[in-house]
């Protein structure tokens, strides 16, 4: 497991790279796109376990922050799902610069289901595993704010329109990006 900063130099992204842990390893690559906000601290230790497996099966797997968020450079409450979504691209990329890959499937976990989507159109992505998606952006919004009788903890509303979820501030302009964001099919 190796821990490096990639991407822009003005907008590092943190990744973790678990290399292939047998002797011949694939050519192929994944990359774990997760949650974000509560659920990526949740998540944290089941993504770093897939990676493990899927690295002792001889894939080639890198997990990586978000802009704004874990490690990565940037501020959570300045973060875009088209951000992301970007970053996304570039793990893919990265992935395959370092190991020279030639297929990589890109896993995602809620949100990062709609990141990994956008994922898709980069040209050495052979597929997407889309783990517990919703049908659109709107579901993971009105879920994310209480809007489906979940009794999650309530909404504390700012005065400039951010609303803070289980200790993360999401802003006006991400929920609304959330709002009108298709889950594409693929």
């Amino acid at each position: 497991m190796e821990a490096f900063f990639f991407g822009p130099t003005d907008r590092q992204l943190y990744g973790v790279y678990h290399p292939p842990r047998r002797t011949r390893g694939l050519a192929e690559g994944v990359v774990l796109c997760y949650p974000m906000g509560q659920e990526y601290i949740r998540i944290h230790r089941a993504f770093r376990w897939l990676a493990d497996q899927l690295s002792a099966h001889g894939f080639h797997v890198l997990r990586f922050d978000y802009t704004g968020q874990g490690n990565s450079s940037g501020n959570f409450t300045a973060a875009s799902l088209a951000q992301w979504q970007r970053d996304a691209q570039h793990a893919v990329s990265e992935l395959a610069d370092a190991t020279g890959v030639e297929a990589v499937d890109v896993v995602g976990l809620r949100v990062g289901t709609l990141i990994a989507a956008q994922a898709a159109r980069h040209s050495l992505v052979r597929r997407v595993v889309c783990w517990e998606p919703r049908e659109s952006g709107a579901a993971f919004r009105r879920e994310l704010l209480g809007d489906d009788s979940s009794g999650a903890a309530a909404v504390i509303d700012q005065p400039d329109g951010t609303v803070a979820r289980f200790g993360f501030p999401y802003t006006s302009a991400l929920l609304d990006e959330l709002a009108s964001t298709p889950f594409v099919p693929l």
